[in-house]
């Protein structure tokens, strides 16, 4: 009768441990394991602004998305101060090894001028897509949204 409490406790005892230890190494797996790139983020003026995921190809994944015009165009409107300093982050995983930032004008991409880390706005009021985009060791991915820049 013994025999059978003690394999008792220790059966439990190891699908409690079994049990921990899974759900411990289940959120930092799936970051390390994700299908997706990170969602990002971009910071103007000390708000923090949503970018909408674009197209991607991540592992073994390809994602194709819309044209930035087409992928923002029912999306919110951020209103940002003009020659502001747009600093772009991403909410998980590893930091991307390069990122890149600039305007969807008339279907062309035109790259914003970059310093120390961050891409600056244009001085001249108006609507803009901004496009920017990361590439890290498993892949890269692009990201919008528009910015009505004011004086």
């Amino acid at each position: 009768m013994k025999n059978r409490w003690v394999l008792l406790v220790v059966c439990l005892l190891l699908v409690s441990l079994f049990s921990i230890g899974c759900s411990r190494g289940g959120s930092s797996m799936s970051e390390a394991n994700s299908t997706e790139p990170p969602n990002a983020y971009i910071i103007v003026d000390q708000v923090e602004i949503p970018l909408i995921k674009g197209s991607y190809q991540w592992k073994n994944a390809i994602a194709d998305a819309p044209t930035p015009d087409m992928l923002v165009r029912d999306s919110k409107v951020y209103i940002v101060n003009s020659g502001s300093a747009v600093t772009v982050s991403f909410h998980s995983g590893p930091e991307p090894t390069e990122t890149w930032g600039g305007l969807w004008v008339n279907q062309n991409f035109t790259p914003l001028t970059k310093q120390d880390g961050k891409f600056l706005l244009p001085s001249e009021p108006g609507q803009y897509i901004f496009v920017a985009g990361g590439k890290w060791t498993e892949g890269e991915c692009s990201y919008a949204t528009i910015l009505k820049v004011v004086e």
